[in-house]
């Protein structure tokens, strides 16, 4: 007899139920599932096709019906001398237009003529490419305290470059282009601002006569830089400011302030929410951040992150001045007002440690590096005099710093860091979220591009920003003329 198994079901009553015998049970088919998946994709790309196919045809029939229906544009309805003339002969163009709602990065050009030129050729305020620049900053003129005016550090040299300035602008009537004098900018100036800010009378008096040198020299305003403002004289700078800012809006003028990086030091010299509620732009001189002749370590100018034993004596990076502005103020539009800067001036040192194979940023320094190249200043290397030490001696090495942001070249003792077209890209993301970059010690570029382009650093923030501008794709229909 066979052997059948048998499937039971546990019950309320006692003992076990079956549930069917095996004789007794349906056949169940089981379905191939390679072949249901086959035929359910086949026919879901079916059901694609044909909906493609049908979208497509609706687009072109509704082409076509829109083009009959529609008039004749405006620019096509011209005089009918013009349609004598020149018959149906008409073309469509489309191009990109600046964005009217969206404001725009800008790039503020710091030209500094008390440094040397940082190349083989003399620097002139001729040789700025207006281009690639929205604003030009002339630095630097003083304050006279016992006039309550604006002076000349140098006067010869301080006039002809105000002059050729205003009359480059002119040249470029094209170009929106804004020319400023920056007032201050040194630590000699702090006396003669405490001086001028004291009282109301010399604010106003300083203020009118301000506006009225500006105009005398064909300028679009000033840039006050009081580099380390005192808690004392908080009040009476931002009266200043305030004063200073309607009053020019009358006169059709510009003023901004450049603002210490340095987070105690700015808070204890300005309201800082103050500013941003009167200014348009506030720019931070995140240029100069160390001394390499007291500074202990080798760091960067502008790094994006210090490192540990740079941020240990005081040295911040971009990102902490931005993260420090975002903090204090609640409001999101306040950080597209700043403005951070760079300077294509380098900073050199010279190694306590010369031997060690290892020339990271944040080792130990012993004071600034020797003069060499072109500029042939103590701590201070243009970008120019680095590339061309590096094509000439195979001795000096560069490296790109992850952590910072920061191109490092070194040789033996002597080490610089300096900004070049790696280090600006590197800096991309920071620049997102402010209103531009101002561009310190331009002369330190490669201007006259023997070295490929000219104006290589200059033209890269140039690039750099504009990539974050927004543009609209314009089209219009012109006449074509005989």
């Amino acid at each position: 007899m066979a052997d059948h198994t048998v499937s039971y079901r546990q019950g309320r009553f006692e003992g076990l139920i079956p549930l069917f015998l095996p004789s007794e049970e349906p056949p169940r088919p089981v379905p191939d599932n390679t072949v249901v998946h086959s035929k359910l994709c086949l026919a879901l790309f079916m059901v694609m096709a044909v909906m493609t196919v049908a979208c497509a045809c609706a687009a072109v029939v509704t082409a076509a019906a829109e083009n009959f229906r529609s008039p004749s544009s405006p620019a096509l309805e011209g005089s009918e001398q013009e349609r004598a003339v020149i018959p149906n002969m008409s073309a469509h163009i489309a191009y990109q237009k600046l964005s009217e709602e969206a404001r725009r990065k800008l790039v503020f050009c710091f030209l500094n003529t008390s440094l040397p030129s940082g190349s083989p050729y003399p620097f002139d305020v001729d040789n700025v490419s207006v281009s690639l620049c929205d604003a030009l900053v002339y630095v630097a003129v003083g304050l006279d305290a016992n006039r309550s005016a604006i002076r000349l550090k140098n006067p010869a040299r301080d006039e002809e470059a105000l002059r050729k300035l205003s009359r480059l602008k002119s040249a470029e009537p094209a170009t929106v282009i804004a020319v400023y004098a920056c007032v201050g900018g040194e630590e000699g100036d702090s006396p003669d601002f405490k001086a001028v800010i004291s009282s109301k009378k010399s604010r106003l008096a300083f203020i009118r006569k301000g506006a009225d040198w500006v105009r005398q020299r064909g300028l679009d305003g000033v840039v006050l830089y009081w580099k380390y403002p005192t808690m004392a004289s908080r009040t009476n700078l931002s009266t200043l400011v305030n004063t200073m800012r309607l009053y020019f809006d009358k006169e059709k003028l510009r003023m901004t302030v450049v603002v210490p990086w340095n987070v105690v030091t700015r808070r204890h010299g300005y309201y800082v929410r103050s500013l941003f509620d009167r200014l348009d732009v506030v720019i931070f001189d995140t240029h100069r951040t160390v001394d390499s002749s007291s500074f202990p370590v080798t760091t960067c100018q502008s790094p994006m992150r210090a490192l540990f034993r740079a941020r240990h004596h005081g040295q911040v990076g971009l990102t902490s001045v931005v993260d420090t502005l975002t903090a204090a103020t609640s409001v999101h539009d306040v950080l597209f007002k700043a403005v951070l800067s760079v300077s294509l001036a380098g900073v050199s040192f010279t190694l306590k440690h010369p031997r060690l194979k290892n020339h990271r940023i944040g080792v130990q320094a012993i004071g600034p590096g020797r003069p060499f190249g072109n500029t042939n200043l103590t701590g201070m290397a243009s970008y120019y005099d680095v590339v061309e030490t590096l094509l000439v001696n195979r001795s000096w090495t560069r490296f790109l710093h992850g952590y910072s942001r920061c191109v490092v070249a070194h040789s033996h003792d002597q080490w610089v860091g300096f900004e070049d077209r790696v280090s600006l890209r590197a800096k991309r993301p920071i620049l997102r979220h402010t209103r531009g970059l101002a561009v310190w010690d331009i002369s330190m570029d490669d201007f006259a591009g023997d070295f490929g382009p000219s104006w290589p650093l200059l033209r890269e923030v140039r690039d750099l920003l504009e990539s974050y501008n927004s543009y609209a794709v314009v089209t219009d229909t012109i006449l074509l003329l005989p």
